[in-house]
């Protein structure tokens, strides 16, 4: 079992920025998307607390996709206001991936997010485990 405890996710209705525009092999030309910096710096702390497991190279679980994970997700805001919980899902699961505590998402069989008390500059607490 794994538990974390992280800052507020950025939303995923702008965890993204416009980037450079670029040239495919068949010709066509796209604008590509890159993370944005408070995303960066998400995914960063999520990798920093990754490291403190002493398993340098990555959790248990990102080394075998066949074990099912259970996801426990409090969300405690930084305000009072409105916000929609699967806006903060993408980046928060996102995050797990980039910093090697699990494989893929499709891992998780099992997610259960609500929605807490707000909290001083806002905080995640994050509960992973097998099924």
């Amino acid at each position: 079992m794994i538990e974390l405890t992280l800052g507020f996710p950025p939303s995923v209705n702008n965890y993204k920025k416009i980037g450079k525009i670029v040239k495919t092999s068949s010709g066509k030309l796209y604008q590509q998307r890159v993370n944005n910096n408070e995303t960066k710096m998400f995914y960063f702390q999520v990798y920093q607390l990754a490291k403190s497991f002493n398993r340098p190279e990555g959790s248990l679980y990102c080394f075998r996709d066949d074990i099912l994970l259970e996801v426990t997700v409090d969300l405690h805001p930084p305000h009072t206001r409105r916000y929609d919980l699967d806006n903060r899902l993408k980046v928060l699961i996102d995050s797990f991936m980039h910093a090697r505590i699990i494989k893929d998402d499709s891992q998780i069989s099992r997610l259960v997010v609500e929605k807490m008390a707000p909290y001083p500059n806002g905080k995640t607490v994050v509960t992973i485990k097998e099924l």
